[in-house]
This record gives C-alpha cells, structure tokens and sequence, in this order.
C-alpha cells in the first residue's frame, strides 16, 4: 500500500479543524487504497513515500526546506515564498508616476492570517523566536507589526490617493489594478491543481474584489497557458491561483498553497472537478 504523510507546521494542529481542500483530498485518497497520515514538523520521520507539504505561511522555515530536500519525494517541497513581494509583476513600490487605479493588500499571503497564528504561538516564539524568524526572511524588514493585523483590499483611482503610511508599512502593498469585467461584472479565475490534474473556474461578481460569498456565478474555463507557465516557475506542485484576463494579459493576483473549500456543499456538480484533482497526486508514486 502506498503511504502518503501530510506535513503540517508543528505549531498548526488546527489546521485539522480547518475547511482546507487536502482533508477532502485525504478522504478520497483512503477511498482509493492509499494510507494517508499527518504529522506536525519535522520532527516525525514518517515512512512514507510522499510528503504532502502542507504549509500554511507565507515563507518556508528554512528547517522545513531541509526536511523535505532530505526526504526528496515531496508535493510543494520546492515552494518558498509566497508574498506578494515575490509574486506579483504588477507592484508599486512609490508615488511617483500616475499608473492608473491601484489596490492596496497584505504582503503575507491570505492576509497573513497563517502567520498571525504562528506569531500567537508561545512554543514557537519560545523555539525560534517569532521576532528573529520573520526578520530572517526579507525582502521587507519584516516585524511581529508586519503580521499583527490583516487590512481589508481598499481600491483607489490614483497613487496620489493611497494614504503616506502604507508605502512605509512592510505589511502592505500597492498594486495596480488590472480587473477583468464583462457585461458590467468583475471576474475573478481561479486555477486549482495537483500534479497533473487541474480545472480553472471564472467566477462573476458585482464587488471589484470577487470573494466566494458575493458570486453569482461560476463557470469552468481553460487555463491561461501564462499562470500554467508561473507555476511551472514557482515549483508549485499543488495548490490554487487566482488571476484575472485584463486586455489580453494574464494577471496572477494571488498564489496559495493550502486552498480552502468555502462553498457550502462539497459534491456540487459545478465544483467537483475540483474535487478531483486529487487524484493527481499519483503521479508522485
């Protein structure tokens, strides 16, 4: 029997209680004859032939980088950086030149909710120091203040408008807004993957910020060939993307490595493509 072991972070048992897509995966892995098992850092050895990294920060721990090198067999072992800092090709880093309308958002990925719950934690602060961790991970000069919060995307016509104190946040960044609309209503793709099975949705909404309680309706679509290629490029074996179509150019607007199944009934048709993508993880055998 193939063994399969989720990793998460030591300080994330929570994540048991979380609607994240892998629990799904879990079940219909065991359906499908694998021994699925979890285990909390790096301290567990599990004798398996995958790892499932299942990390839900923004920046890989560098203990956790060694880990899954050592073992070698590993879906996400490559991914580690994931802020926007990193990812995005559409930053405004100062007020200098008028780029059009622009979105303020948190650098840490999800609005850095993983990495207040890691900063909460006294194991981990008492282990590693949660001050000496982040600080250890630039490209910002990044402090307990840079995940202490999240801050909701706000929208503003102009650079000129964005207020003084979020070019000099770490927490923050400005991107140019680049939507994709049609007949009147904002869209939103989402590309879900795991090896080599994957589906994209577009998703409509009245709201700018498509979020997945405002929808009004879905639709499955191709993938762009540019957010396959950003994959490719990142090393992400698993996961889920965000991004829109703005005048032919594809924008990826977020990338995530622990999606979530917010909808309220999992086997509904329209999503269960979704569902099936975790099947893909044979590939890793």
């Amino acid at each position: 029997m193939k063994r399969v072991t989720i990793v998460l972070h030591e300080n994330d048992a929570g994540a048991r209680y979380r609607p994240y897509l892998v629990w799904t995966y879990r079940d219909l892995w065991a359906g499908d004859g694998l021994d699925v098992s979890v285990a909390l850092g790096v301290n567990d050895r599990p004798d398996a032939d995958v790892l499932f990294a299942h990390l839900s920060v923004s920046v890989t721990p560098p203990e956790y980088v060694g880990y899954f090198a050592a073992h070698g067999n590993v879906v996400n072992g490559g991914v580690r950086d994931i802020t926007k800092r990193t990812i995005s090709d559409n930053l405004v880093t100062a007020p200098s030149r008028d780029v059009g309308p622009v979105i303020v958002k948190t650098n840490f990925n999800t609005g850095g909710g993983a990495d207040r719950i890691l900063r909460r934690s006294r194991g981990y602060a008492r282990a590693r120091g949660a001050a000496s961790w982040l600080a250890h991970h630039t490209p910002a000069a990044m402090t307990l203040r840079a995940v202490a919060r999240p801050a909701p995307y706000r929208i503003y016509e102009s650079v000129d408008d964005v207020p003084a104190e979020v070019w000099d946040d770490p927490a923050r960044v400005v991107e140019r807004f680049l939507p994709e609309v049609d007949d009147g209503l904002y869209c939103l793709r989402t590309y879900v993957f795991c090896g080599d099975r994957s589906v994209a949705y577009r998703s409509k909404a009245v709201d700018p910020v498509v979020k997945s309680g405002r929808i009004l309706s879905r639709e499955v679509v191709q993938p762009s060939p540019d957010v396959i290629a950003m994959r490719e490029r990142l090393d992400f074996d698993y996961g889920k993307f965000d991004y829109v179509i703005n005048e032919g150019r594809t924008v990826v607007l977020d990338t995530n490595r622990c999606p979530a199944i917010w909808w309220r009934r999992r086997k509904d048709d329209e999503l269960r493509p979704a569902l099936l993508t975790a099947y893909g993880v044979r590939r890793f055998f």
